[in-house]
């Protein structure tokens, strides 16, 4: 995703951190190459999952501002699931480079999570932490909702962004009347937004967008 950005993305300060993002993972993939043909005689090429590429596609067709936000919303939870596959690497690896280059990434991905932050703070308005945390638990390419946030999200109105995974038995439509009550009574509450399934888990059907929580 960075060489999307480094394409796509207009802001000076965002542009520079995707080509130094872009420069640090080509020269780990290089890397990480040269291992596996040095240690297990194999050669691989690497290839993007087909909803990552899917969704650079559908980055691309974006304005600059819409670009910007959701190429930043998209890499903080990508990031912050790189890092807990990361912390998994001093039990599963025998080699030590391999370990240490963990190690490293983990710092640098850190470090990377809070400049894109800041950048989104910056650039879009999205300052909340409780904003951006309901935003990274959302699936990575729930491109109706994950990732076509209004910034009125943040304005402390009460409206319910979608976001919250379903945990909460049901939708909220933001006007404090259509709750669902997680009863599994089948009643949808009306705001066109999802509709209880009547299974008496009180459980939304995933049709608002909500997501089952993210690392790409």
């Amino acid at each position: 995703m960075a060489e999307s950005c480094t394409q796509n993305a207009v802001n000076p300060d965002l542009l520079a951190f995707c080509t130094t993002l872009l420069e640090a993972h080509q020269a780990e993939t290089d890397q990480l190459m040269t291992w596996l043909d040095e240690w297990y005689d194999e050669d691989h090429e690497a290839r993007l999952a087909p909803a990552t590429q899917a969704r650079i596609d559908q980055l691309a067709t974006f304005t600059e501002g819409e670009f910007e936000r959701n190429f930043l919303m998209d890499m903080i939870p990508h990031h912050a699931q790189g890092i807990a596959e990361l912390a998994k690497c001093q039990a599963q690896f025998e080699h030590e480079e391999l370990i240490s280059l963990c190690e490293t990434s983990i710092t640098t991905q850190a470090a990377e999570i809070t400049q894109m932050r800041s950048l989104l703070c910056e650039l879009q308005g999205i300052c909340s932490l409780e904003v951006r945390e309901v935003f990274i638990s959302a699936r990575p390419y729930d491109t109706e909702t994950a990732f076509d946030i209004d910034d009125a999200a943040d304005d402390g109105s009460g409206t319910d962004d979608g976001m919250d995974g379903g945990t909460d038995g049901g939708t909220d439509d933001g006007s404090g009347d259509g709750t669902d009550d997680g009863s599994g009574d089948g009643t949808d509450d009306g705001s066109g937004d999802g509709t209880d399934d009547g299974s008496g888990d009180g459980t939304d059907d995933g049709s608002d967008g909500s997501g089952d929580g993210m690392g790409g």
